[in-house]
């Protein structure tokens, strides 16, 4: 079973409006309205895939409700935790004439000790051996920072796969920790370790990725949009190359990306073809207006376009 945790979800409106310029007035505009957050978006693919998937979080409100709605309507199971206040909305502003993404994200409410017990014991019940459980996003306030450290350690306990893709101060105080895979994308990467690239240098890179990787990260995946990913283990790095595509919207396409992964995985496949999935599956997703979204047909074929390229990695 792959196991999505997803926090602090969220209602996304998204508009699209060429030549984005703050205080003008913009009439007419119908938003593409969708459940989302990072751990929903990763659910909705794996759905896609054809994988089996449980969702975990917490939902307030009527906006609660209808997250929890659209996610059963989906196929998906989902262990929501009932909370007060009113789920979040997020607005994003595409913008493809000047190539800019604007987001104006909530904070969302607030979860009590004792919901997020609750949560982390329905946790500790459910994981089982070679399960893969997904820590994304944001969390909610009122959980500590290391949440996912405490869910990596129920994963460690039962010889679970632990996935971490979040940022900022829950990234830093989910270390040290023991996860499968990790998402940073470039300027989190140059964030957490401190390093500056004054152009690719690879040699660089790697010596930089094992900060990271000697606090516990398996696999370590840096994300560069339009220029593709690196993937470092103790043993390679995996350069991958992206074809050119008709870009609509990135939003979600670092989620879209994660579950691919977990899926090639979760099925066995190696590293190599598990990190082919996965840009397959961030390129479709940024192909699309809606977010969380893939065309399998289109996967397939994306899958067998994706440039990658290997050097063993010194210890």
């Amino acid at each position: 079973m792959i196991r999505s945790i997803c926090l602090n979800p969220v209602i996304d409106r998204v508009y699209f409006i060429n030549q984005f310029k703050a205080g003008q007035l913009y009439r007419d505009n119908r938003p593409a309205i969708c459940t989302g957050g990072k751990g929903i978006n990763v659910a909705k693919v794996l759905a896609q895939l054809g994988e089996a998937c449980t969702v975990y979080g917490f939902i307030g409100g009527s906006s609660g409700e209808r997250v929890k709605t659209e996610i059963i309507l989906l196929g998906i199971q989902q262990k929501f935790i009932e909370i007060g206040g009113d789920t979040r909305t997020t607005i994003n502003i595409i913008d493809h004439d000047q190539d800019i993404e604007t987001e104006i994200l909530e904070v969302g409410p607030t979860a009590d000790d004792g919901a997020i017990q609750n949560l982390i014991g329905q946790l500790n019940r459910d994981i089982v051996s070679g399960d893969i459980v997904i820590c994304s996003g944001a969390i909610i306030p009122g959980a500590d920072l290391s949440i996912y450290q405490t869910i990596s350690k129920i994963c460690e306990a039962k010889q679970a796969f632990c996935f971490l893709d979040t940022f900022g101060e829950t990234f830093q105080h989910s270390l040290p920790g023991h996860y499968y895979f990790a998402k940073p994308n470039w300027r989190e990467f140059i964030e957490y370790t401190g390093m500056v690239f004054e152009e690719f240098d690879e040699d660089a890179i790697v010596k930089s990725a094992g900060k990271l990787i000697d606090h516990g990260l398996e696999n370590l995946m840096i994300s560069m949009g339009k220029n593709g990913a690196i993937l470092i283990n103790q043993t390679a790095m995996l350069r991958a190359r992206l074809p050119v595509v008709s870009n609509q919207s990135s939003i979600g396409s670092g989620d879209a990306s994660v579950a691919g992964f977990a899926v090639g995985i979760h099925r066995g496949w190696d590293i190599e073809e598990s990190f082919c999935l996965s840009m397959a599956c961030g390129i479709s997703n940024a192909m699309h207006r809606e977010v969380g979204f893939v065309d399998l047909q289109e996967v397939n074929e994306l899958k067998s376009r994706i440039e990658l390229t290997s050097r063993a990695v010194q210890k």
